[in-house]
C-alpha cells in the first residue's frame, strides 16, 4: 500500500514539473541574434558602459521577475545588476519580453546572466567572457532602421533641426559606434562641440545619418 502511493505521488509530481516546463532563450540583442551582435561589437564580446542596448527574450511559464547582471567567474562577485517584474505575468498567452539594460561599472571576462524565476525552479542563460567597457562601442549595424525624414543638419547654425514627431531622450554617434553626444531631444541641438566627421543620431522614433 506505501509502495503504491509512493507511486502515485512521483507520478503526480512529474505531471506537474512537465505542465510547469520552463525555458528561457535570448532571442536579439538591439535587433539581432546575440553571437552577431556580440561579434559586432569593437572589441567584441564587450558592452559599452552608459549605453542601452535591448535584449529580446522568449519564454514559457516564467511568470516572477526577470534580472540580468554579471558576475566574475571565479568569485561569487556581480556587477551591473538589473532586476524587473514580468509585465506580462498575467497574461498566460504571452511569452517574449524585452528588457533594456544599460552596463554602468567596468569589467572584464565576465558572465552575462540572465535569470528568469517561475513556479518550480530559475532558468539560466549566460553568455561567457563578456566585458563592460567605458571605450567599448556598438557596431553602426545595430541601430534602427527607421529614419527622420524631416529633420536635418544645418551647418550655418552648426544644429540638427529636428522636424519631426519626436521627444524623450538622444545618442549621437560617431561610425564606428562610439557615443559623441546625448542629451534631450528638442526643435534644435547644437553639434558645434563634435569634430568633423560622419555621425548617427538615435531617438526612439527613428534616426538620422548627417556629415559636420
Amino acid at each position: 500500500m506505501t509502495k503504491k502511493i509512493t507511486l502515485l505521488f512521483i507520478f503526480a509530481l512529474s505531471a506537474v514539473i512537465v505542465s510547469h516546463a520552463q525555458s528561457l532563450t535570448v532571442l536579439e540583442i538591439n535587433g539581432v541574434a546575440p553571437a552577431t551582435f556580440f561579434s559586432s561589437t569593437v572589441p567584441p564580446n564587450s558592452l559599452p558602459t552608459n549605453t542601452s542596448v535591448d535584449i529580446k527574450i522568449s519564454y514559457t511559464n516564467l511568470s516572477g521577475n526577470f534580472s540580468i547582471s554579471m558576475k566574475d567567474p571565479s568569485a561569487n562577485s556581480f556587477a551591473n545588476s538589473l532586476s524587473t517584474t514580468n509585465p506580462n505575468k498575467n497574461d498566460p498567452n504571452a511569452n517574449e519580453i524585452t528588457i533594456t539594460y544599460t552596463p554602468t561599472t567596468e569589467v572584464v571576462n565576465y558572465d552575462l546572466r540572465i535569470f528568469g524565476t517561475g513556479q518550480l525552479v530559475a532558468t539560466l542563460v549566460t553568455f561567457a567572457g563578456i566585458s563592460a567597457s567605458n571605450s567599448a562601442t556598438l557596431s553602426s549595424n545595430d541601430f534602427s532602421e527607421n529614419k527622420l525624414t524631416s529633420s536635418f543638419y544645418n551647418a550655418a547654425k552648426g544644429a540638427l533641426i529636428i522636424n519631426d514627431n519626436v521627444d524623450g531622450d538622444f545618442s549621437i554617434y560617431d561610425i564606428t559606434g562610439k557615443a559623441a553626444l546625448t542629451g534631450e531631444v528638442s526643435s534644435k541641438i547644437d553639434v558645434q562641440t563634435l569634430n568633423s566627421g560622419l555621425y548617427i543620431l538615435t531617438t526612439a522614433k527613428g534616426n538620422l545619418k548627417f556629415a559636420k
